[in-house]
């Protein structure tokens, strides 16, 4: 049987390590593929991206050959959800065929008002460091070591910028793809009517929620893999 490919991208601060223990979970008919975004992981050595547009063209240029005759799926949280919303519309843009399925988590649809009225990337690096606390999913050990904060502090924040360029974000688009959107319950990032997700594809939309803060996708690993094998083995 011919896999899917399972493209997966990770949230501000995050690596493709994220995803490292997805594949014991995954149905051997989903070949994982989690993307190493320029900054971390592998390619430290590259710059951080400028620009959504700038993220959204390193992958596609790395990513095309691989899509050309083969089903495939998205998996983004947060930032990442961003990042495959966007990529995913530059593909139908270009001509290639569609994602079967794109699964957005952690992440408000385009255009939506944030609920702060501030930027998290403009920050000063101490009211930044204490968001960073509020907001989980950065690894204690961080702030134990002065020397550690500051070097990713660029790498955190340049993901930020990225992540908050929803305002730019074109929004009246429709993708060929089927969605799943995954919420945390006790998320408070994610604010708003969550069926507005709906207005962005003419196939199939799905919201899902589970327990769990901004980064449910941690603690909720098994749960989530388990939805991403039952709906792409059905759609196989």
């Amino acid at each position: 049987m011919k896999k899917i490919k399972l493209f997966c991208f990770p949230y501000a601060g995050g690596s493709s390590l994220i995803y490292r223990n997805w594949k014991n979970f995954l149905s051997p008919t989903i070949e994982i593929i989690p993307f190493e975004l320029a900054g971390r992981g592998r390619r430290i050595a590259d710059q951080c991206y400028h620009s959504l547009e700038e993220a959204v063209q390193d992958i596609y240029s790395q990513i095309q050959l691989q899509i050309k005759d083969s089903d495939y799926a998205f998996f983004g949280h947060s930032m990442g959800g961003l990042i495959a919303v966007e990529l995913a519309r530059k593909i139908e843009q270009n001509g290639l065929h569609p994602a079967c399925h794109l699964f957005v988590s952690g992440r408000s649809a385009p255009g939506t008002k944030p609920k702060y009225d501030y930027k998290f990337h403009l920050l000063g690096d101490d009211a930044f460091k204490e968001e960073l606390v509020k907001l989980g999913g950065t690894p204690k050990e961080l702030f134990d070591h002065p020397e550690l904060i500051q070097y990713f502090l660029p790498i955190l924040k340049s993901d930020f910028a990225l992540s908050e360029s929803n305002d730019n974000v074109i929004q009246n688009f429709v993708l060929k793809s089927d969605l799943t959107i995954l919420f945390g319950n006790e998320d408070l990032l994610v604010f708003e009517d969550h069926n507005t997700w709906h207005h962005y594809t003419s196939k199939s939309c799905d919201i899902c929620y589970f327990d769990g803060d901004h980064f449910f996708i941690n603690n909720k690993m098994e749960e989530v893999v388990n939805l991403i094998n039952k709906t792409l083995v059905r759609e196989a």
